[in-house]
């Protein structure tokens, strides 16, 4: 565990990341700006103490990667569900 409780609204800048994990962490919140990574393939937001999730992550266009387990979901949301993943 990283112990990492919150992720910069700044993160947004990175906008030519490719890969993002920040899994066995405690965030229990992602900003927005995480839609604005627009070149982001693999994002793994795993094993932390999230809730819901931006409905900005629908901007993930070149997205092929997505791991959300062992959070604290009640239902996967719906602008996920838009996301057309590719399995690797």
């Amino acid at each position: 565990m990283n112990g990492l409780e919150t992720l910069p609204n700044a993160i947004g800048l990175l906008f030519k990341l490719k890969n993002l994990n920040v899994s066995s962490n405690n965030l229990m919140t992602i900003p927005d700006s995480i839609g604005d990574m627009l070149m982001l393939k693999n994002l793994n937001l795993s094993n932390n103490k999230l809730k819901s999730i931006p409905k900005t992550i629908e901007n993930l266009y070149s997205i092929k990667s997505l791991n959300l387990k062992a959070n604290h979901w009640i239902t996967i949301p719906e602008h996920v569900k838009k996301l057309e993943l590719k399995g690797t």
